[in-house]
């Protein structure tokens, strides 16, 4: 297309006298600089960001994240068993004792030798540790017993094993009692309870259902000390409600007289039925511990659906035949069960002076209060 120019004096319609006519560009944002896309300030054009900090900065903080986790989930099976933070268990093993009560064996997911043997507390014969509800963040103090032949050869001495009766409202017993084998489980301890005095020359431990586990727990303690130190004397009465929670187990001496203090005790009629009865793990475990005792172990057993109950007639003969000996500070009876039983035979805490028992009426203090009154040690565990 040819382009003309028009004369100055060429007068157009509308117009006066012509003009040159300039042609102008037209606005197009494809040909305007690329930084004015992002807008002008104060007449003049701002730079353009640059973000590759902000993407680097983004990116260290992704790694640091993902190596943390990584690090946490390498590193948590190495966490112990220590009386501040949870250390994972796993479930083992769980071996019915009766239609309620099991036993429970527990490994360390930690690996690099026995570990949760070395954390016991040291002078310590009795200790616990708190189990954690997950679901409930609730947690309950269970103690250990020894544990039983065939879960030291199956699981190495850094298993720990437990007796737990399932309880009908029982928040972590309940919940334990429903785990499968394989299950991961929070354990924080060991705390100690009760340590034995060196000097003790008797000891008289009452216990009902899974209270004898202190119990199992201090005469374990006792057989293992004994090339180092005195081994007093031990007589254990277990009470259940069932026969079914200690069956096979035959009582050493007659519940109208004891051999503690005076060393006289005689056996049952009825020890022939021990070869024709089964015994549970519980009632093998005392079997051994007595072996280990060189015959300082004296274990007695009361079942309530046998009408054979721990009561003042029970109690009064092994309390009489210590004599002046009650005074004696290294003569001690020890206390383990549930919170009313406990308080039926020691009294309940909060300094109440009666309690009702069984029958029995109101008796001061609880049924031992005839050893209370001679001077007798008594501890509630």
């Amino acid at each position: 297309m040819r382009s003309f120019v028009l004369p100055r004096n060429v007068k157009l319609r509308g117009l006066g006298s012509a003009q040159r006519l300039v042609p102008r560009p037209l606005p197009c944002a494809s040909l305007q600089s690329p930084l004015r896309l992002y807008g002008t300030k104060g007449g003049k054009t701002r730079p353009r960001r640059h973000r590759w900090p902000v993407y680097l900065l983004s990116a260290v903080a992704l790694s640091a994240s993902a190596w943390a986790y990584t690090r946490l989930q390498v590193d948590e099976p190495r966490v112990t068993l220590n009386p501040h933070t949870f250390a994972p268990y796993t479930l083992a093993d769980v071996v019915p004792v009766s239609s309620t009560c099991s036993t429970f064996t527990l490994i360390p997911k930690a690996t690099g030798g026995d570990e949760s043997k070395s954390q016991i507390p040291q002078h310590t014969d009795i200790w616990s540790v708190e189990i954690k509800q997950p679901q409930l963040q609730i947690a309950r103090k269970y103690t250990p017993i020894p544990l039983s032949k065939v879960a030291r050869e199956s699981f190495g001495p850094g298993a720990l094993q437990f007796l737990i009766r399932r309880e009908i409202h029982g928040e972590v017993s309940g919940w334990l009692h429903k785990l499968p084998i394989g299950s991961e489980i929070e354990i924080r301890g060991p705390r100690g309870q009760y340590a034995l005095p060196d000097d003790a020359d008797g000891v008289l431990f009452i216990a009902a259902g899974t209270g004898i586990a202190p119990a199992l727990q201090l005469a374990h303690s006792l057989s293992e000390s004994k090339n180092s130190k005195k081994i007093p004397k031990m007589h254990v009465m277990w009470s259940n409600r069932r026969r079914e929670d200690c069956i096979g187990g035959i009582s050493d001496t007659k519940t109208t007289s004891s051999w503690f203090g005076s060393w006289f005790w005689s056996q049952r009629t009825d020890r022939a039925l021990e070869q024709s009865s089964p015994r549970c793990d519980i009632v093998n475990e005392l079997e051994d511990l007595k072996t280990q005792f060189d015959d300082r172990l004296k274990v007695d057993y009361f079942v309530d659906e046998e009408e054979s109950l721990i009561s003042i007639e029970a109690l009064k003969p092994v309390l009489t035949s210590w004599g002046a000996a009650l005074s004696d500070q290294n003569q001690l009876i020890l206390v383990s069960g549930p919170e009313g039983f406990v308080a039926w035979l020691a009294g309940p805490e909060g300094g109440q002076t009666t309690h009702k028992t069984h029958g029995d009426g109101e008796v001061p203090k609880g049924l031992l209060n005839i050893a209370e009154r001679q001077g007798a040690k008594i501890m509630k565990l």
